[in-house]
């Protein structure tokens, strides 16, 4: 019951997290891309700066279970 509630709270928080810094970085992209948009070098530091504090916390708060997820993405990837 432990674990099923760990990886409940788990991915509760890794979705908090990682969903909105995606669409934050997906959505200008995609204004820069197909739309035209230019956006400013300043306006990506300030996104960076806001969401590399949030995934730091992240990866603090699970200590290590990100690297591990992205250490099974990359064998799954290399696998033929």
């Amino acid at each position: 019951m432990v674990r099923l509630y760990h990886a409940l709270i788990r991915s509760l928080l890794v979705s908090i997290v990682l969903l909105p810094t995606w669409l934050a970085y997906v959505i200008p992209f995609f204004r820069m891309k197909k739309l035209g948009a230019t956006i400013s070098p300043e306006v990506w530091k300030k996104k960076h700066r806001r969401y590399a504090r949030r995934f730091y916390w992240l990866s603090v708060k699970l200590r290590g279970g990100l690297y591990a997820a992205s250490f099974a993405f990359r064998v799954l990837r290399l696998s033929p």
